[in-house]
């Protein structure tokens, strides 16, 4: 039997990978605005 991710989960993992990777990867400066960064906090 495959395990299925439930929603939730799978919904966790993905913004897991992307946090990971805004954190990996150097932000570039044209897809940082203030607004951006604000909303950051």
């Amino acid at each position: 039997m495959i395990p299925r991710f439930q929603p939730l989960e799978a919904a966790l993992a993905r913004k897991a990978v992307v946090t990971t990777a805004l954190a990996l990867i150097p932000p570039k400066p044209i897809h940082w605005t203030a607004r951006d960064i604000q909303a950051a906090g």
